[in-house]
């Protein structure tokens, strides 16, 4: 039981702390590379890995809180953010992706 608990608890921690991480990472190189893609998109991306971090680091709370009516509702809470905000972000994003010139493969 103690195992099984750790793990619910640790590895949605761990998720979540790499989704910052990395957008920690875009952040540090969009100084760089926002020349070759724009300096807009980097900052979309790095506030994707931060929602998705959000989402993941929160999934802990629902084993900790407690007896039945906090956990479902932290639960709900995290549905409803990621299906309202993170899904319509991303199917946006999806929606105006437009490759970089000369990025697309030529078939000839």
């Amino acid at each position: 039981m103690k195992l099984s608990f750790i793990i619910a608890s640790f590895l949605p921690i761990l998720a979540g702390s790499l989704y910052f991480f990395m957008a920690f990472e875009v952040k540090c190189i969009s100084k760089f590379r926002s020349m070759m893609f724009g300096e807009i998109r980097f900052k979309k991306i790095s506030f994707a890995f931060i929602m998705f971090g959000i989402y993941f680091i929160t999934r802990p709370l629902q084993n900790i809180l407690g007896p039945h009516p906090l956990p479902l509702i932290i639960n709900c809470a995290r549905q409803f953010f990621l299906m309202a905000v993170i899904a319509p972000s991303i199917l946006v994003a999806i929606f105006h992706w437009v490759p970089a010139p000369g990025s697309a493969p030529a078939f000839n």
